[in-house]
């Protein structure tokens, strides 16, 4: 499991996922249930965030520093 803080986002409908950053920039998701429970495990990246409705405050300016980030000249 990635260490790092969470938020919990909806469609606003039915499906829930649970959002998690690791410590070096990663971003991961897993799909709860209706109860919160998990239903598979992490998977790189976002859900669908196209579906997402209901988006915390706190997480948009994380995924907002994330989009800002640029790569690393130092990886060639």
């Amino acid at each position: 499991m990635p260490a790092g803080r969470s938020w919990i986002v909806t469609d606003g409908d039915t499906r829930r996922w649970e959002i998690k950053t690791a410590r070096e920039g990663e971003v991961y998701h897993r799909p709860l249930d209706g109860n919160g429970a998990a239903r598979g495990g992490w998977r790189p990246g976002l859900p669908p965030i196209s579906d997402v409705k209901v988006l915390p405050e706190s997480l948009r300016e994380v995924l907002d520093l994330f989009a800002a980030r640029e790569p690393d000249d130092d990886s060639c």
